[in-house]
């Protein structure tokens, strides 16, 4: 039987808590969570700690949260040496650990794309990837899985009534569509039959995409005819300072930008993920020339740091790629459907800091956690749907390993394929998977209340105010 993870506890006031709680002089758990975690994060101290304090303030409120903003310490935790680890049945083949994997395909980083129209004007049909590509690399195929199944699996968790037999169906759903995703479809024009959820995020986003309800929040038209952008707490928009003007002025200058690109304003932008939180940030309104608002869009930039340290793999090899920025861009294109699903990816590299271009519009639709939940107390979401979830997300995780290849160019699809068959098939991974959820969901839960603990008993940057004035925590 699958053993439940504990339900978290819901602090309105962290910081009032009472005592009791475990602190880094007696508790070594605690003393790591925190050390992982000022570490991670150590980048953007100096920098702008406020934005730290906000991104940690971010992960205490919701357990989904901590996940996307911890995956450093995930890692970590799996590079450990553990005597009471589980011994996986893969992986046998060293090829098998170096798949080109994303790093963190939780469920929210899944995003509904629509590429720009053809020639004929008219739009591709929509896919469905994983779009964030921050901690991608090459490392052990089940890795992308492992992290997959463990957003899932907080996700579901946290849906009232969703006990162990709905959990374990929609994780069983996932395995079930990741190996489906490694066979090429029949014909590369037939569409995949999507599940519910996913079938109305499609719909969502050609609706509101077509109606541009992103630009015109963000960057409503004026009464003389022209837009600008709103700043204020509705968009979390904020004027440049002159010093990140003069980043941006160079971005411009250096990004693969559309032909006929013109900078209309822009912002910085602040509240935005939980993981890159505190990562420098730009909106940009732009157009190609035109007279009117029509050919008006928006652009985000944004910093891209070093990815964390995927574990497991077999054979290290050091200066793969040639900058973060490249990174980003080459598993972009060897990951996704299409390589131009974001039209608007590109990279470059300023002041020593990597950046990278996305497209903003209502065309892009992410599997928000928030929206399964609001589906799921209105009934518009039921086990079988959250299992249909499941299989959509992990055949989309699938085929882009199956694209994506190996670090020695080998076929990615034949190597897992190969390695799955070797280690007992879909039944063992199945339940392999199942068993390693339940322990990471403890894991994260009970994490997740220390850094509660850490957070009242060190102070709003977990004790790295002394990293601050100088002095180590």
């Amino acid at each position: 039987m699958r053993r439940r993870s504990p339900r978290p506890v819901f602090w309105i006031g962290w910081a009032t808590a009472g005592a009791g709680c475990a602190d880094v002089s007696s508790s070594p758990r605690a003393a790591y969570v925190q050390q992982v975690l000022v570490d991670d994060n150590r980048v953007w101290l100096f920098r702008d700690s406020a934005q730290v304090a906000a991104k940690f303030a971010d992960m205490a409120a919701d357990p989904y949260d901590f996940m996307r903003g911890s995956a450093a310490l995930h890692f970590a935790d799996l590079a450990r040496p553990d005597p009471g680890r589980r011994p996986s049945r893969f992986l046998t083949d060293p090829s098998a650990t170096t798949v080109l994997l994303f790093g963190d395909p939780h469920p929210e980083n899944a995003t509904v794309c629509v590429r720009a129209p053809g020639p004929d004007g008219r739009r591709p049909a929509p896919t469905l990837e994983y779009v964030d590509l921050d901690a991608a690399g090459f490392g052990p195929w089940t890795l992308d899985l492992r992290r997959a199944a463990l957003g899932l699996a907080v996700m579901a968790e946290g849906l009232p009534g969703c006990g162990d037999a709905c959990v374990d169906a929609a994780l069983a759903a996932m395995v079930d569509g990741y190996t489906s995703g490694l066979v090429p479809p029949a014909s590369p024009d037939s569409p995949p039959k999507w599940g519910d959820f996913v079938a109305d995020l499609l719909d969502e986003s050609l609706e509101e995409g077509a109606q541009r309800k992103k630009l015109d929040k963000y960057a409503p038209v004026g009464g003389a005819g022209v837009r600008a952008l709103a700043f204020g707490a509705d968009t979390d928009l904020e004027p440049l300072t002159a010093a990140e003007a003069r980043v941006l002025d160079q971005l411009v200058a250096s990004m693969p930008l559309p032909e006929g690109f013109r900078r209309l304003d822009a912002a910085r932008r602040f509240g935005s993920g939980v993981s890159s939180r505190a990562a420098l940030r730009y909106v940009v309104l732009w157009d190609t020339g035109g007279p009117g608002p029509d050919d008006d869009g928006l652009l985000q930039i944004r910093e891209v740091l070093d990815p964390p340290a995927l574990p497991g793999r077999a054979v290290p090899r050091t200066g793969v790629f040639a900058s973060n920025h490249d990174r980003v861009v080459v598993a972009a294109e060897r990951l996704w459907t299409h390589p131009a699903a974001d039209p608007l990816v590109a990279g470059t590299e300023v002041d020593g800091l990597s950046f990278k271009t996305m497209s903003w519009t209502s065309y892009f639709q992410d599997v928000e956690h928030g929206k399964v939940a609001e589906a799921w107390q209105e009934d518009d979401l039921s086990s079988d749907d959250l299992a249909d979830l499941g299989r959509d997300l992990g055949r989309v995780l699938g085929a882009s390993h199956a694209r994506a290849g190996t670090l020695d160019g080998l076929d990615a699809a034949r190597v897992i394929t190969t390695d799955l068959e070797t280690g007992g098939g879909l039944d063992a991974l199945s339940e392999e998977l199942r068993a390693v959820t339940a322990t990471d969901t403890a894991r994260l839960y009970a994490d997740f209340a220390l850094f509660h603990d850490l957070l009242w008993r060190e102070g709003p940057l977990l004790g790295a105010e002394r990293i601050l004035d100088g002095v180590e925590p």
